[in-house]
C-alpha cells in the first residue's frame, strides 16, 4: 500500500463520521480521486501517466489540509 491510498482510506474513514454537506462534497471527490488512481495504477507502465498521479497526490493533500481545519475552532 503507497502513501496515497493510506490517505485516501483515511480521508474516507474521517469524512463519513462527519454529516455535513462540505464533508459529503469532499468525500465525493475523494471516491472519485480514488478510482481515477486504481485506474492509473493499472494501466501498464509505459502508458501510465504520471503527471496524473501526481496531480491526484496533490489533491488528496489539499482535501486532508482542508478537512483537517474541520475540528479547529475560529479562535
Amino acid at each position: 500500500m503507497d502513501l496515497a491510498s493510506a490517505l485516501i482510506h483515511s480521508l474516507k474513514f474521517g469524512l463519513s463520521l462527519l454529516n455535513t454537506k462540505e464533508a459529503r462534497k469532499y468525500l465525493d471527490e475523494v471516491i472519485f480521486l480514488e478510482k481515477k488512481k486504481a485506474y492509473e495504477d493499472n494501466r501498464p507502465e509505459k502508458l501510465r501517466n504520471h503527471a496524473v498521479i501526481d496531480n491526484i497526490n496533490r489533491r488528496l493533500c489539499i482535501i486532508s489540509n482542508a478537512t483537517a481545519k474541520f475540528g479547529k475552532s475560529d479562535s
